[in-house]
C-alpha cells in the first residue's frame, strides 16, 4: 500500500462492476452511450469501437486488443497488479478511453491505492459525465479519512438521480463515514428507512444496506435489532461478508 494510503476496513460498499446493471436499463442521468458492459466485464470490441481514435493502424489495433483482453480476464479473475500491468500497456494506444480509465480506477481500488483510484475514477466521470463509480471514489476518500467529500459526493449521486443500486451503495458509503467518525444515530437514520424491502425476493443492495445496518445496531448496543438484520441477510445468503460468524456472536 502507498504511503499515502490509509489502511480500509471495508464493511461497506463493493466496487461498483460488481453490479452494474444492463446500459439499457440504468438511470437517466448517465451520459456514456459508449460504456458497454455487463455483470461479467467490458466489451473489448465496443471499446475499440467507440473509444479508440480513429485512424489507429492495424498493428496498434491488434496490439490493443490483447492488452484489453488480458487486462479485463485478470481483473475478474482478481489479478489485479497483473490487470494494472496490461492496462498501463493499453493506455499507450488509448489514454483518452472512459472504459480503460475507469478499470485502471477499479484496479487500484481493489489494490488499495486510494489516491491513484480517485484520480483515474475523477478523470473518467469528467470524460462519461456518469457518477456510475461515484460511491467507490466516496470509498477511496473514506479510506483517506476524507469524511467530508465522502458526504459531498452522496449529495452529488443524489441530486442527478442515478439507478437505484448506484443511490443505494452511495447510502451505504456515507453511512459506513458517518459510523467512522462515530455519529451512529445519523447513520441508522440513513440507512433504517430502508430496513423493510418493498419487493418479496429481497436485492443484493437490501442485504448489504441489512448487514451494515445491523452493524451500526450492534456498534450502539441494540444487540436484539442487530441479531434480526443478521438473521435476514444470513436466510437469504449466508455467505455474504462474515454474517454468519456475526451471527454466531450474537447469540
Amino acid at each position: 500500500m502507498g504511503g499515502d494510503e490509509a489502511e480500509h476496513r471495508h464493511t461497506g460498499a463493493a466496487p461498483m462492476d460488481e453490479w452494474v446493471a444492463d446500459p439499457k436499463t440504468e438511470g437517466t442521468a448517465t451520459k456514456a452511450p459508449t460504456r458497454r458492459r455487463d455483470r461479467t466485464g467490458y466489451s473489448v470490441e465496443a471499446i475499440l469501437r467507440e473509444e479508440v481514435p480513429r485512424g489507429l493502424s492495424a498493428y496498434k489495433t491488434d496490439a490493443l486488443r490483447k492488452e484489453l483482453t488480458e487486462a479485463i480476464h485478470a481483473y475478474e479473475v482478481d489479478r489485479y497488479r497483473d490487470a494494472k500491468r496490461y492496462l498501463d500497456a493499453a493506455t499507450r494506444f488509448a489514454n483518452a478511453s472512459p472504459s480503460i480509465t475507469e478499470l485502471l480506477g477499479l484496479t487500484h481500488y481493489r489494490l488499495g491505492n486510494w489516491s491513484a483510484a480517485i484520480g483515474y475514477l475523477e478523470s473518467a466521470s469528467e470524460m462519461s459525465g456518469s457518477l456510475d463509480q461515484g460511491p467507490v471514489m466516496a470509498d477511496c476518500y473514506r479510506a483517506l479519512g476524507r469524511h467530508d467529500r465522502v458526504k459531498e459526493i452522496y449529495e452529488e449521486v443524489g441530486r442527478v438521480s442515478p439507478s437505484p443500486e448506484v443511490m443505494a451503495e452511495a447510502r451505504i458509503v456515507y453511512a459506513g463515514s458517518l459510523s467512522d467518525q462515530k455519529e451512529y444515530a445519523d447513520a441508522i437514520k440513513l440507512l433504517s428507512r430502508f430496513e423493510k424491502p418493498n419487493r418479496t425476493k429481497p436485492r443484493l443492495i437490501d442485504l448489504r444496506q441489512w448487514y451494515m445496518l445491523g452493524d451500526l445496531y450492534e456498534k450502539v448496543g441494540e444487540i436484539e435489532h442487530a441479531r434480526r438484520l443478521f438473521g435476514l441477510v444470513a436466510k437469504e445468503d449466508p455467505s455474504l461478508y462474515d454474517v454468519a460468524e456475526r451471527l454466531a456472536d450474537l447469540r
